[in-house]
């Protein structure tokens, strides 16, 4: 009995060690794969980061005769009745943008969540006109998707020189950006809670050491319409260069600072604080399969006149793929806030270095854009040369036309183009008759101005365009020689007018294809003919030769021949190539050949016949090969051996299990 208890109670041990086993992998697996439960991304009502900011920043004009301290934020009331401030604005690229929690605000009866958006600005010494530009959160809310921030009425100002400066500041319309009104006028055209407002302009004189204060109260109206599976994009308010660059401190300073606020739930996935194309450009560059792309949009500006405008379009623009135009990681560059110049994207990513989004600026190369719509008369902003700037927060941008990407395959890029040359892209003329240059080109149209129709009789547009010829081998000759069948592209470079009308340095060229027949052609362009012709390389018989139509804009096809009508004593017909020793381009016998665009030869590939040796066969080869039939063909092993082995070990498997079961009753 002592002995069954002991067998017992070692039983007892092991399964007891196993369950503890068992615990342990199963809190390890727990601790590696966390359960599948809502995560707390945002827990507070206002949620700063892990790099909170709450310093305003100094900035010293250039003449050193004046600084100013400015600071931009928002501010927020939670269910619980406290008030809870966002990071303020800063150049500190790693500074995050703050995030409010919608679950622990109180709407409105009408479902709006209420905000302010706060402006402090004070100056060491007294300034008789402050031209202070900011650009509004409301400014991108006609973006779809985007949250829809407004007014809730006009702004409160505070401070000594508060009455001044509210009557003397403006402010314009997401309609019309450029345009700057008063308060009343503004409340009078728009509304009385001033609705889309895109800038506001403060004017007016600050006193040394006094503070201003302008509050504006502002309104999310579309909570329910967000997705807030992540955070949402942010609204920013941010000091403006765009359209007042002159800002009270100097032009273009490095000290021009935004403060952004995103809206989330609770449970709402984190977004990154890297600018959005970083990372994106990065896995492009490192060859990440599946990885999200950048679809670049070609668009033109709906109404540049105003010089703000931000509405663009892609109807009627041509469209380019990036396979033709080929933009990487190496055609963009990058200036973080704190940064004084640009880096290459492609060095940053090498490096490791991180594209913060706040206060970023990043900057495209031009030459491989304007090298793919070379000849459509199409180019970029005449007013760039090399590069276009962008903003990392490009607040109010609509693209009329763009197209949607749900799944996330793709992020869209807009590039501003502009159509300067336009005409005839094929004329068909007979052999004797004369090519008049006006007749290829229609129009020019100067960045921002008006078109001129008819641009080879206008005594100054004349000025600006150069014509050249090329023939069909590629040639630059005098001109279109029409005393005999020929193709050539004429090529009118029109050289972007300066102020004055004369050259800059910059131009755009549009093609036209010009085509002599010997007699008039039915189309144009014209249809043309190539021969596809067979030779038999050494054999005997002949191939009938194919003749195939091609036109210059879609190259000509056929089946080929499946080479039944030749033969060659001790050779077998193998297909066809394009090079009698067999070094050209190959085809199997009745395959289809495509990109025909002129005559061809197919020459015949032939295979010498071989011959199998005769191998005399004994009986004791017989048994040999009998033998091997039992061997496996690919180990070579015996098969009986491991016949053999298999069953032996089967039944030691079994006598082992019995004996264990045996033991047991035993003990029992």
């Amino acid at each position: 009995m002592k002995e069954k208890k002991t067998i017992m109670r070692k039983e007892h041990f092991r399964l007891s060690m196993l369950i503890a086993a068992l615990v342990t992998v199963a809190i390890s697996v727990l601790a590696f794969f966390p359960a599948n439960h809502a995560f707390a991304a945002y827990d507070s009502v206002m949620n700063n980061g892990s790099v909170p900011n709450t310093s305003a920043t100094t900035t010293t004009m250039p003449d050193g005769s004046n600084s100013f301290t400015h600071a931009l934020y928002y501010t927020a009331q939670g269910s619980d009745g406290t008030t809870y401030t966002s990071n303020y604005s800063t150049t500190n690229p790693a500074v995050e943008d703050s995030v409010l929690n919608l679950d622990k605000m109180t709407p409105d009866a009408d479902g709006n969540y209420h905000f302010n958006a706060v402006l402090e600005i004070t100056a060491t010494n007294n300034v008789s006109n402050i031209n202070y530009d900011l650009t509004m959160p409301s400014s991108g809310s006609q973006i779809t998707g985007n949250p829809n921030v407004q007014f809730d009425g006009a702004p409160t100002f505070s401070g000594t020189d508060a009455a001044s400066v509210q009557a003397a500041t403006t402010y314009s319309n997401i309609s019309s950006p450029g345009a700057y009104i008063n308060e009343a006028t503004y409340k009078n055209q728009y509304g009385q809670n001033m609705p889309n407002v895109y800038y506001m302009y403060l004017h007016g004189n600050l006193s040394a050491g006094q503070k201003l204060t302008v509050t504006i109260p502002y309104l999310l109206t579309n909570a329910s319409a967000l997705d807030l599976s992540t955070a949402s994009p942010s609204v920013s308010f941010n000091e403006s260069v765009s359209i007042n660059p002159w800002t009270i401190w100097g032009q273009f300073t490095g000290d021009l600072t935004a403060a952004n606020l995103r809206f989330a739930r609770t449970d709402s996935t984190p977004v990154s604080n890297r600018w959005a194309l970083y990372d994106i450009l990065r896995d492009q560059q490192n060859g990440v399969a599946n990885a999200t792309g950048i679809r670049y949009l070609f668009t033109k500006n709906n109404n540049i006149s105003t010089g703000t405008s931000l509405d663009y379009t892609l109807i009627d623009v041509l469209q380019k793929t990036n396979a033709e135009v080929g933009l990487d990681s190496s055609d963009y560059e990058y200036k973080n806030s704190d940064s004084p110049n640009y880096v290459p994207v492609n060095t940053m990513i090498s490096d490791g270095t991180i594209a913060y989004a706040r206060g970023g600026y990043y900057r495209l190369k031009l030459d491989k854009i304007k090298r793919a719509y070379a000849g459509t008369g199409w180019s970029t902003n005449g007013m760039y040369s090399d590069y276009y700037t962008y903003t990392t927060t490009r607040s109010g941008l609509v693209i009329h036309g763009a197209p949607t990407d749900p799944d996330g395959t793709y992020v869209n890029m807009n590039v501003e183009l502009w159509q300067y040359i336009g005409g005839t892209s094929n004329i068909c003329l007979t052999v004797g008759q004369q090519f008049d240059p006006k007749s290829g080109i229609s129009y020019v149209r100067p960045y921002n101005r008006p078109e001129i129709t008819n641009p080879l009789d206008d005594p100054v547009q004349s000025t600006l365009i150069d014509v050249s010829y090329t023939d069909a081998q590629g040639n630059t000759v005098a001109n279109i020689n029409t005393a005999q069948p020929g193709a050539y592209t004429v090529t009118y470079r029109y050289w972007f007018p300066t102020a004055t009308n004369t050259r800059s340095n910059y131009s755009a060229t549009f093609d036209t294809k010009v085509y002599v027949t010997a007699q008039q052609a039915t189309q144009c362009p014209p249809d043309f003919t190539a021969t596809v012709s067979y030779n038999t390389n050494g054999g005997e018989g002949s191939v009938t030769s194919q003749s195939v139509t091609y036109t210059p804009s879609a190259a000509g096809e056929v089946t080929l021949s499946n080479g039944s009508e030749l033969t060659r004593d001790g050779y077998t017909l193998k297909g066809w190539n394009t090079r009698a020793d067999g070094t050209g381009v190959s085809y199997a016998l009745g395959a289809h050949m495509s990109d025909i665009t002129s005559d061809v030869t197919l020459y015949a590939v032939w295979e010498k016949n071989s011959v199998a040796p005769v191998v005399p066969v004994h009986p004791s080869q017989d048994s040999k090969n009998a033998k091997s039939t039992k061997n496996l063909a690919h180990t070579g092993a015996d098969i009986t051996t491991i016949m053999w082995a298999s069953t032996l070990l089967i039944a030691a498997g079994a006598g082992l299990i019995a004996r264990v079961a045996w033991q047991r009753k035993k003990s029992e």
